[in-house]
């Protein structure tokens, strides 16, 4: 689990980073000691070495661009410009972040996104911030994970057969929420998952050291189109539950109902549903935030949109023990966040499931059309072979299709498998206030507007740390580390918008990766949605707003915000992320508008099915979480009656969970 120390650069490598971040990353009056870029220089080493080859490679090519792009103005290399004149390095970063070429300024945010990670994340950095988190108990504490059902890939030498009713690939809010419905039916289930079991023993609280251990890539997923989208999600058990903020929503109404009139889904109504996210929700505890730990940032969202006539107030979440510890995203050290790993994987093996981790499914084992099992290969050397009655993939948007169309030419395939992808776009802005805000000491994401819900725009909190806040600001030199400094009266708000499916997934050198074109209709409505939520941080009484377009600068009254309508702003200048990625394995009435049916049956195959956020036909305009897993649990359930369960496998539930439920 822990992320493994590779040599990433070269010594000249290092020598080029070290002088971007010399120059553009300067002491501030509050923070900064001698020898911080040696540090520094070590953990931007781990991030990169994280990366898989391709975008590994690319992120050393654009450092070398960068040190050999001052040579025409300079004729000096850009690492020797800044050790002899650091004044004019600095201006040759400020002419490349103000070039009229995009491309030059996404580069240059791309390496500066890593600097400055890896710069205040250093713990001695992020405490004279005012971010110091306790240490984690480590091995004093005992380990939370399951003792009985768990076997670890990594201890697998010997190659392993086995047999069961049903394999579940992935343990997210899909696969976990389905095994545990086919064990509690009397099936035996084997789960088999790429990612490791989390310890929270060792959850240190420190965002960059935890994306490194729970996030796929470090977290350094993108999607490659007319903008690059961040797609960050979790790896190991529990998927991205474990680093999503526990946001809870029902499917929207108009949703379902678009779902049934376009995709001939009729049977997935609300009242359909309404028992699944009943039993979801109750088992999982979802609630209202408490308004105290949504801290200084509700405060402030929810007095701008009150005096604006807005309806806002808190989200609903699956963390009914929530203390506010502020890193949600990060792993909750608490347990307060009841995702996947603490509840669903050890409810399936309370049911007598069995539970492989780190062992990544490599092939799927037909005949003719039929699924009979999954071959993997375990992280210790061994290949494990799983035969099944039935499989289910819950491995997410990327993986799922990915996996299928590996078997296109054995299986009649829906041509809509990888396709039609929806990701949620998000934008976020930052605001100064004359207040402390220390919006990292509350609930991140705890607060929301949802007046616009309907017109396909959510707004939610996005508070982060300094180490992650500091990625937010495109300042350089003097000004950034002036911004740091004044990091604790910064409040951080987001939205997403619903789009339309504009996205695939493609394969390079057998690396998949996201294919997304940001549209005319979704950038609309992020520039009205940003001019919307910087007039409510301006009616709370903010100071100075930022919004994530780079070409217009900062505002400093709200008149400032109607630029974001009159300003010639291209989909390519947005500062976009994305968290939801939906639809690549979408579900409909038949093959021609689909991949699989209304029950995750995959079209062109036998017995097997699909249980995770890729079967969603449209984007859902709020948080996936707990649809999915309703959705999964429906999934399961019709399965399971379908297969029955074996004679020789039927057992009463475990007196512990009879006694819990």
């Amino acid at each position: 689990m822990e992320a493994v120390a590779q040599r990433a650069f070269g010594d000249s490598t290092r020598r080029v980073f070290h002088s971007l971040m010399r120059t553009a990353i300067p002491r501030g009056t509050r923070y900064g000691f001698a020898g911080d870029y040696e540090a520094a220089l070590e953990n931007a080493e781990r991030m990169v070495a994280l990366l898989p080859p391709l975008q590994r490679r690319a992120v050393l090519g654009v450092l070398w661009g960068l040190e050999l792009s001052s040579l025409p103005s300079a004729g000096k290399r850009f690492s020797t410009l800044a050790a002899v004149s650091p004044e004019a390095a600095m201006a040759h970063l400020h002419r490349k972040q103000r070039s009229s070429l995009r491309t030059q300024r996404h580069l240059l945010r791309l390496l500066m996104t890593i600097a400055k990670l890896a710069y205040f994340s250093l713990p001695d950095i992020s405490r004279q911030l005012g971010f110091d988190p306790p240490a984690p108990p480590g091995d004093a504490a005992p380990d939370p994970r399951p003792a009985r059902g768990v076997t670890d890939g990594g201890e697998l030498t010997r190659d392993q057969r086995l047999v069961c009713d049903v394999v579940v690939v992935g343990t997210g809010a899909g696969g976990a929420v389905a095994a545990a419905e086919l064990a509690r039916a009397g099936l035996e289930v084997v789960m088999l998952e790429a990612g490791a079991y989390p310890d929270r023993r060792f959850f240190t609280r420190r965002p960059v050291e935890m994306m490194n251990r729970l996030y796929k890539d470090g977290g350094a997923s993108f999607t490659l189109g007319n903008v690059p989208v961040m797609v960050p999600y979790g790896q190991g058990v529990g998927g991205t539950t474990t680093v999503n903020s526990g946001t809870c929503f029902r499917t929207p109404d108009a949703v379902l109902e678009r779902w049934r009139q376009e995709y001939g889904l009729h049977e997935l109504t609300e009242a359909e549903l309404a028992p699944f996210f009943d039993e979801v929700e109750q088992f999982l505890g979802v609630a209202p935030a408490s308004v105290a730990l949504c801290g200084r940032v509700g405060e402030i969202i929810g007095r701008g949109a009150e005096a604006l006539g807005y309806s806002h107030g808190p989200l609903s979440r699956n963390a009914p023990q929530c203390v506010g510890s502020g890193v949600c995203a990060f792993g909750c050290p608490e347990g307060a966040k009841l995702s996947m790993d603490l509840t669903y994987v050890p409810r399936a093996l309370d049911a007598g499931a069995r539970l492989l981790t780190r062992c990544r499914v490599t092939q799927l084992m037909l005949s003719g059309r039929q699924a009979t099992g999954v071959i993997a290969a375990a992280a210790g050397g061994a290949a494990v072979t799983v035969r099944a009655r039935a499989l289910v993939l819950a491995l997410g948007s990327l993986a799922t299709p990915r996996l299928l169309r590996q078997h296109r030419r054995a299986l009649k395939l829906s041509r809509h498998v990888g396709r039609n992808l929806t990701i949620h776009p998000a934008v976020k802005v930052l605001a100064v206030m004359d207040e402390p805000v220390r919006g990292w000491e509350a609930i991140p994401q705890g607060y929301c507007v949802d007046q616009f819900k309907n017109d396909g725009m959510m707004f939610e909190g996005a508070s982060v740390p300094p180490e992650v806040g500091a990625i937010g600001f495109t300042d350089l030199g003097s000004d950034l580390a002036a911004r740091m400094d004044a990091f604790e009266r910064t409040a951080i708000f987001g939205f997403l918008v619903s789009d339309q499916p504009n996205g695939r997934v493609l394969s390079v050198r057998g690396e998949p990766f996201l294919y997304y074109r940001l549209k005319r209709r979704e950038q609309r409505m992020l520039l009205e949605g940003l001019e919307i939520l910087c007039k409510i941080f301006f009616a709370a009484g903010a100071c100075e707003v930022i919004p994530p377009i780079e070409p217009l600068g900062t505002f400093h009254t709200v008149d400032e915000t109607s630029r974001l309508r009159t300003a010639p702003i291209a989909a390519g200048d947005i500062e976009l992320s994305a968290f939801h990625p939906l639809g690549t394995c979408r579900m409909a009435a038949g093959p021609s508008r689909g991949a699989v049916d209304g029950e995750g049956r995959v079209f062109g195959a036998d017995d097997l099915y699909v249980a995770d956020g890729s079967l969603f036909p449209t984007s859902l305009g709020v948080n996936p979480q707990i649809t999915i897993m309703a959705v999964a649990s429906r999934i399961a359930r019709r399965l399971a009656e379908r297969l029955g369960p074996r004679a020789d496998f039927c057992r009463p539930p475990r007196a512990a969970e009879a006694a819990q439920e």
